[in-house]
């Protein structure tokens, strides 16, 4: 009903597309998990977080220069690079080799992070504020959906097949994937001002900061970002040592498979019964406080003993909001901006801010381990 006739086309291709990302993500971060932890230390989980923040930065402001050139197509472009390397490192895990557990995980995640920030800063090009307060809710879903989709198939196959195997079928919905941008890439957008000038073209990463920092709006919505960021790792942290602690290595594949099918779900019933009446009725400021007071009541409960099942329920809060309301609460923070100061912002945030807030958080981590303190610290 909120849906009008002219944006249909354009909206199913989103919510399509969303759906595609994050099913080929739920099966790589099957696949990720079950892989890296059944053969690698949890404490050494902090390495790879650090790896993911330095390899977006690179890649992203690759993918930049690329875009300004492109368009639309650049995405498009990249899910299907994204398919292929995907693709290339079955043979190398299914061998083995231990540093190919390292750059999956690195990979899976870098993967996602340039396919969203990108996918959003070009529907900031098709909708307006009006449009999107209404439209973005439903677009939302397809990523609970595509998730839930994506964790569901993983848990079926891991009890048929290896978790290596599972990254064919990621790399398969990735190409599907790349139809979407293609689509949304066309006539009929609104007016633009995203057009980059020479100046700010030629400063990639460091002409996306400085344009953050000039504005404080922007800068508000990344330390937002920072603070989140920093928060969702020592989550992530704690909930895979304590995973890793209790759960027998060959039962990791459709054990991660079955808990992100439930927080998937719980993630849906929170995109169909909580976004929509939350940001129409509540500020945006309360909408964005209800994941990290959950996230506070869950570490309350690790910090009080409760081990696996307290870890459950913090990585709960966090897989069935991150992706639905607290997702689509932030995104709504980017559309009053303009479109050349969106494009910088979303560059430097989704990349520079998140992934640094990650590397932060992992050298807190490796500190904490290097004094052996307990997993409730974090």
């Amino acid at each position: 009903a909120q849906i009008r006739s002219h944006e249909k086309l354009d909206t199913l291709i989103a919510f399509a597309s969303l759906f595609a990302f994050m099913c080929a993500h739920a099966l790589l971060e099957t696949a990720r998990d079950a892989i890296f932890l059944s053969s690698v230390p949890a404490d050494r989980l902090p390495f790879v977080y650090i790896g993911v923040a330095a390899v977006a930065l690179a890649i992203m402001g690759l993918q930049n220069r690329i875009n300004r050139r492109w368009g639309g197509g650049a995405l498009a472009g990249w899910l299907l690079a994204s398919a292929l390397v995907t693709t290339a490192f079955w043979p190398l895990v299914t061998e083995g080799s231990v540093w190919s557990f390292y750059a999956l995980y690195v990979w899976s995640a870098v993967a996602v992070t340039v396919v969203l920030a990108r996918f959003f800063i070009l529907l900031g090009t098709r909708f307006t504020m009006t449009q999107a307060k209404r439209l973005y809710p439903f677009i939302g879903a397809g990523s609970v959906v595509g998730a839930i989709a994506g964790s569901a198939l993983a848990g079926v196959l891991a009890t048929v097949m290896p978790a290596a195997n599972l990254l064919l079928i990621a790399a398969g919905v990735l190409a599907i994937g790349a139809v979407g941008p293609l689509l949304l890439d066309r006539g009929n957008r609104k007016e633009s001002d995203a057009t980059p000038t020479a100046s700010t073209s030629a400063d990639g990463m460091v002409g996306a900061a400085t344009q953050v920092i000039a504005s404080p709006y922007a800068r508000r919505v990344a330390l937002l970002a920072l603070f989140a960021t920093l928060t969702l790792t020592f989550t992530d942290f704690v909930f895979k040592s304590e995973v890793a602690a209790a759960v027998k290595p060959e039962d990791l594949g459709f054990f991660f498979a079955r808990v992100y099918l439930i927080v998937n779900v719980l993630s849906l019933v929170a995109q169909l019964a909580l976004v929509r009446p939350i940001v129409r009725k509540v500020s945006i400021a309360g909408a964005l406080a209800v994941l990290p007071v959950l996230l506070l009541l869950g570490g309350v409960g690790v910090m009080a003993g409760g081990g696996i099942v307290a870890a459950l329920a913090l990585k709960g809060s966090d897989g069935a909001l991150r992706h639905s309301l607290h997702r689509t609460v932030t995104e709504l923070l980017y559309v009053p901006m303009r479109d050349r100061l969106r494009t910088a912002a979303k560059l430097f945030i989704d990349v520079a801010g998140q992934r640094g807030g990650q590397a932060l958080a992992s050298v807190a981590i490796l500190s904490a381990v290097s004094l052996e303190l307990p997993t409730a610290f974090y």
